[in-house]
């Protein structure tokens, strides 16, 4: 939980994963402690994310990483960053909504996710 209050970033935060094989299909489980964090649209994304790159690996064993997981990675980190700095200059309260561009680019690669609103564990 410690690492959780200390964490300012959903890269750090306390997670487990499973994996279970029902021979052609994988089901992948990922629990993420979100406990004493301010949880923001960016945090929420940079963790369907990873799950994107596991499918994108999965699906795809001739995938060039270079030049689709990659890209998408370094655009994500210049935003996130961006709202990283919103959210700190705005005492907690901008920067937490996912901009418009990333919405349609979501809704390309990753069809049906949607971001839940952002949500507060701090001082519960």
């Amino acid at each position: 939980m410690t690492g959780n209050l200390l964490s300012f970033s959903a890269r750090k935060l306390v997670a487990e994963i499973s994996i279970r094989d029902f021979g052609e299909r994988l089901s992948i489980e990922l629990q993420v402690n979100t406990e004493l964090q301010d949880f923001t649209q960016y945090n929420q994304l940079d963790i369907a994310l990873e799950l994107w790159n596991l499918n994108q690996l999965a699906t795809d064993p001739g995938l060039d990483v270079s030049k689709v997981i990659v890209p998408v990675w370094k655009d994500f980190r210049k935003s996130a960053n961006a709202s990283f700095f919103r959210w700190i200059f705005t005492l907690m309260m901008g920067g937490r909504k996912l901009s418009e561009s990333w919405k349609l680019r979501i809704a390309e690669m990753m069809p049906g996710w949607e971001p839940a609103p952002p949500y507060s564990f701090i001082g519960r």
